[in-house]
């Protein structure tokens, strides 16, 4: 395997045959562009890029980790694929988490931590703050949070083992003998004005306070908060501030801002007996293994969004991609922002997904937080397989973890 830093010499034989076919339909598309506006050309002709495979090895029966270097406007980039069959009985896929939603680790700790023979970084996150993921978050089945309107994409992958682009939405409440109140969030790290939040044991120690001074539009934090203890579904203790700490089992604590403190303060006493419902509910319908948050989406049914993609800056890349059938996973890193690594655009990183094989693709969190790690063959411990351009593995928030059954 490589050493960082370092690439092998890349193998073409028929591919450099395609590479050539694909540079000369480009050249021809400069040549007779397509009828539309002479923006519309240049974006094209700006955003195309070629792919060059390199080595494979088997990772364990049914993955497989491939070097590869793509090639835009701008120059090279060295990149990795996992491809996963999950038509492999003894190949499944999983959230990595540090054990704590509001907590981040390094992708190879939390890879070994989990038995993992590979694994990508997965969400983007409260960086600095709470360190919470910004999207929805799913592990083996259990719901970890929930996100804020405009961060409900996620890569999954459904109890019957089918990977897919989804949507997941909550659906909560909070009921006394006497009333209901509609429950607004689940362990995250931002609220929207007037909301009421949850937070369980699983999101560890960070502050809760940090939810009252974010929203989805501004970071204004608000004056006016609640928050509730309760302990054994019996109100425990009424709070003005929300507060930080490991929040024991059998224990859950609301939160509210604005309408929502008000309400808190109005309904939930000392003493007052509390169910709370919550569910994290998936747009197509029924059960999933694990779904991890992501921005923005790249493909949809092989189709590159048109508008949406945002982010023309090159940077190092992470993504997530399916196959048509859902039966086979893309796991991809383009390392960036070195000389021997430019780095893509968000566009070109969804042209590059299809050409590896994806018909739908979520863009994960990358710049420095970018990182594969994989099991190399008679190893039994997983080491970093792309080069992160902090220099070194950025502590994330989660990831997508790759399992082989017995390990």
């Amino acid at each position: 395997m490589r050493e960082q830093g370092t690439r092998r010499n890349l193998a073409v034989g028929t591919r450099a045959q395609g590479v050539a076919v694909l540079t000369v339909l480009a050249i021809l598309v400069l040549v007779f562009p397509v009828q539309g506006t002479a923006q519309q050309t240049r974006v094209t002709a700006a955003s195309q890029v070629n792919l060059t495979y390199g080595e494979t090895q088997t990772v364990s029966p049914g993955v497989t980790h491939t070097e590869f270097v793509v090639r835009n406007s701008k120059g090279r980039s060295a990149g990795d694929l996992l491809n996963v069959n999950l038509n492999n009985t003894s190949v499944s896929a999983d959230l990595l988490f540090p054990g704590a939603v509001a907590a981040r680790d390094e992708v190879s700790d939390m890879a070994e931590n989990a038995n993992a023979v590979a694994a990508v970084n997965g969400d983007f996150f409260d960086i600095g703050k709470t360190n919470a993921p910004k999207g929805p978050a799913i592990a083996d089945g259990h719901r970890l949070k929930a996100s804020l309107p405009d961060r409900q994409n996620v890569f999954a992958v459904s109890r019957k083992g089918v990977a897919r682009l989804d949507r997941i939405l909550l659906q909560g409440r909070i009921t006394t003998p006497d009333d209901a109140l509609v429950l607004d969030g689940l362990n995250q790290s931002a609220l929207e004005v007037g909301g009421i939040a949850a937070f369980t044991p699983v999101w560890g120690a960070a502050t809760r306070k940090r939810a009252t001074c974010v929203t989805s539009r501004d970071a204004t934090c608000s004056k006016n908060t609640t928050e509730v203890v309760v302990r054994d579904h019996v109100v425990s203790e009424v709070r003005r501030e929300p507060g930080s700490g490991a929040i024991p089992q059998g224990t859950f604590i609301l939160v509210g801002r604005e309408a929502g403190a008000d309400e808190l303060r109005k309904k939930l006493q000392p003493g007052e007996h509390v169910r709370m419902r919550s569910e994290l509910s998936s747009q197509l319908g029924g059960l999933l293994e694990f779904a991890v948050g992501g921005n923005p989406i790249l493909l949809r049914d092989g189709v590159v969004p048109q508008v949406g993609l945002g982010d023309p800056e090159l940077a190092p890349r992470t993504a997530a991609g399916a196959s048509r059938d859902g039966r086979r996973l893309y796991l991809v890193t383009v390392d960036g922002r070195s000389a021997k690594s430019v780095g893509l655009r968000t566009k070109e990183l969804a042209e590059m997904m299809r050409k590896l094989g994806a018909d739908d693709a979520l863009n994960l969190d990358g710049g420095g937080s970018s990182t594969l790690v994989a099991r190399e063959p008679g190893e039994q411990d997983v080491t970093v397989q792309n080069v992160p351009s902090d220099g070194s593995q950025r502590r994330v928030d989660n990831g997508i973890g790759i399992f082989r059954s017995g390990g």
